[in-house]
């Protein structure tokens, strides 16, 4: 049984495959704003997704290889997500928000966010303005942070020095 739906299919063996484009008519004199393109490789298929500059230039924005790997500034990505720039200055390449005044944004890095050693986490405390790592299981006021003054705490969300380490106990440190 097939799906229904819609088809675009191509009989041309080159590799080349087909495309939904969405243009403009009616804006200065008309041209594509965007196209996504599923072509055939010796090895699968893949989409590339091309939108138009301020010269009207279509350009490769985005790929989803025969792999699955999706590719941001590249057209063959070796993982499962990379994020290429061709660039000599400072660029954002990722940006990763919670908005809220008190939350924390955060990355998990490792195999079970669930368990309490599955993973290393790096995340940002908006309420303290400082940059936080630490491993799973363990609350915000443990690990390493850094403000943005350049002093790093371990065991205080709110280091005083240059480098800020304070225990449980009330022996210095």
């Amino acid at each position: 049984a097939s799906a229904q739906g819609l088809l675009l299919q191509s009989t041309n063996a080159s590799g080349h495959g087909m495309a939904l484009t969405f243009a403009n008519s009616a804006y200065s004199g008309g041209y594509d704003l965007a196209r996504i393109v599923g072509r055939a490789e010796t090895t699968g298929g893949y989409i590339d997704f091309f939108t138009a500059n301020t010269s009207k230039t279509l350009t490769s924005r985005m790929v989803i290889d025969h792999n699955g790997n999706v590719g941001i500034g590249t057209n063959s990505p070796d993982f499962q997500l990379e994020v290429e720039a061709n660039t000599t200055s400072y660029v954002k390449m990722l940006s990763i928000k919670n908005i809220h005044a008190t939350g924390i944004p955060l990355i998990a890095v490792g195999d079970d966010m669930g368990a309490d050693d599955g993973c290393a986490i790096l995340g940002y405390d908006n309420s303290n303005n400082v940059a936080w790592l630490g491993v799973n299981g363990a609350s915000i006021g443990t690990g390493l942070h850094v403000k943005k003054s350049g002093n790093v705490g371990i065991g205080t969300t709110a280091p005083d020095y240059p480098v800020d380490i304070k225990t449980s106990t009330t022996e210095p440190s």
